[in-house]
């Protein structure tokens, strides 16, 4: 068998495997954010629209996933085909646009096909969590391969490609800052580098598309779409200088994205892999930063260089700014789409080995990058296989949604039509396959509507088959309002989950009201 056709072979392996992965994700894991992406992409389908003007968005504006989606519902009523479906078309978009950029650089197949491969594979639980498995980041992913394809093509004297660097770069920024840090202002810097080592500024002009597309789109988002779409409050980027201390806690993330683990006990297994993640870490560093130096086009020396000049900036970012919900390690899901240039370098690296020395220390790294991909696939299938932490967002519960079994069963076969809830209104709402279910929480001493994540229509909905669902202490808390006078429990499930029916869901709905009509 040809090398050509065995990588080809193991792709479609580590493919499947993603598919195993995503499949047994899609129907067992709580995730309040990921479902509610699924619950604005039906919003979307709903609206026959790219935008749904009642949806509460978070800390971002994405309309990329949510558009997969929402074409989807056209074709499948089931929320979670929908979920598994959407979540690998995102995923092969995510491998073509790599193949795309690695094509324009003139790279054989062998070495692409093998990058193919490192790219499907969770390196770190960030990675697997938020771009192989739930999608938030992919498409700032996807659009930095894109673009970054259609500049380096431009580069090559192909004029024409200018327009679709401009207009790949202007669509992608109009969902806000983040691809502005992770492809515009890196590809500035290393372009700047450029004009300084040739000392030819008139070479300048080379990045114009991809400055004036990144410019344009930002003043579309600000200047038009934040009109029309609900940002959480207080969700926007606060200059504040947090002092040198931040720093190692920006460094401890870095580290984390290549296989780091914090709290790891000494001397077991996964704490060898973790500590060799770190030298994943640094072999890709170093590599990046002397091969930059001697690449024999502008493009790879681009691409040698976009991982430590990416890190770079967001480390400063994350120095000087104040970006919410930044807890402990969860810078790293800001990192992740600077660190996934390691795929590409070692790309790169694959095909240009010189000697047995650099083959040998190419080797290891890979088999410790293989390794502690291994390690998360077999924590995200089950997070007790390998103890670690949940990395990629603040919230880090890995319960299987199977503890809710029996209280699942009861909604669906008493056929209720909406609902409330304190946490995860969205799991239900996708577990329920779209039945409308509001997130409440407590505030000033009441309980009010919670705006994060949710479509403020369903407030409107006149029903009278309406349900609480409320954990143990949630359910303690409820009963403590006289809110809960016009609820009566109808069902428990080993006194972790309670589900009430509400007796009088037009007073319910009015005493929630009262706290917007003060």
């Amino acid at each position: 068998m040809k090398i050509r056709d065995t990588l080809f072979l193991i792709l479609l392996i580590v493919f499947l495997s993603s598919v195993s992965v995503i499949t047994h994700l899609s129907n067992n894991t709580l995730d309040n954010d990921a479902s509610g992406e699924m619950v604005l992409s039906h919003c979307l389908f709903e609206n026959k629209s790219p935008v749904c003007d009642d949806w509460t968005y978070g800390t971002e504006f994405r309309i990329n996933n949510q558009i997969v989606f929402g074409l989807l519902f056209f074709l499948f009523k089931n929320w979670t085909t929908v979920r598994i479906v959407g979540t690998l078309i995102i995923e092969m978009m995510l491998l073509f646009s790599f193949v795309f950029m690695m094509h324009s650089v003139r790279v054989k197949t062998e070495s692409i096909l093998f990058g193919a491969i490192l790219l499907l594979l969770p390196y770190c639980v960030a990675y697997g969590r938020i771009v192989l498995y739930f999608s938030f980041y992919t498409p700032y992913i996807t659009f930095m391969f894109i673009i970054c394809g259609c500049y380096f093509k431009y580069l090559d004297e192909n004029k024409k490609w200018w327009v679709l660097t401009f207009l790949f770069t202007f669509i992608s920024c109009t969902n806000g800052i983040r691809q502005f840090f992770t492809t515009v202002a890196p590809l500035l810097v290393l372009h700047f580098l450029l004009c300084l080592k040739r000392r030819d500024w008139k070479y300048i002009y080379k990045i114009f598309p991809v400055f004036f597309g990144g410019i344009s789109g930002l003043l579309f988002f600000y200047l038009f779409i934040l009109k029309i779409v609900h940002l959480e409050q207080g969700a926007g980027i606060n200059i504040k200088y947090k002092g040198i201390s931040e720093l190692f806690i920006v460094i401890f993330s870095i580290m984390r994205q290549f296989g780091y683990r914090s709290g790891i006990p000494k001397f077991t297994f996964l704490w060898i892999m973790s500590l060799a993640g770190i030298f994943v870490m640094t072999y890709a560093v170093y590599h990046s930063i002397t091969k930059v130096l001697t690449a024999k086009t502008d493009s790879l020396a681009i691409i040698y260089g976009m991982l430590p000049v990416t890190l770079l900036l967001n480390a400063v970012t994350f120095v000087l700014f104040d970006l919410p919900y930044n807890q402990r390690y969860d810078y790293a899901r800001y990192l992740t789409p600077a660190s996934v240039w390691c795929i590409p370098l070692f790309t790169l690296i694959s095909c240009r080995l010189k000697n047995k020395k650099s083959s040998y220390s190419f080797s290891l790294i890979m088999i410790i990058f293989i390794g502690n991909s291994i390690i998360n696939y077999c924590f995200l299938h089950n997070p007790n296989y390998f103890s670690q932490e949940y990395d990629g967002l603040p919230f880090r519960d890995t319960s299987d949604i199977g503890i809710y079994k029996e209280s699942l069963n009861y909604l669906r076969n008493n056929n209720f039509e909406l609902g409330y809830v304190f946490s995860d209104a969205n799991v239900l709402t996708e577990k329920l396959n779209g039945v409308p279910v509001i997130p409440l929480e407590e505030k000033n001493h009441q309980i009010v509507y919670l705006d994060l994540l949710t479509r403020k229509k369903y407030r409107e909905i006149d029903t009278q088959n309406v349900f609480l669902f409320a954990k143990y202490t949630e359910a303690a808390s409820f009963l403590s309002y006289p809110i809960s006078d016009f609820a009566e429990l109808v069902n428990t499930e080993q006194n972790k989950a309670f589900i009430y029916r509400i007796t009088s869901p037009d007073v319910f709905r009015e005493y929630l009201s009262r706290y917007y009509q003060k």
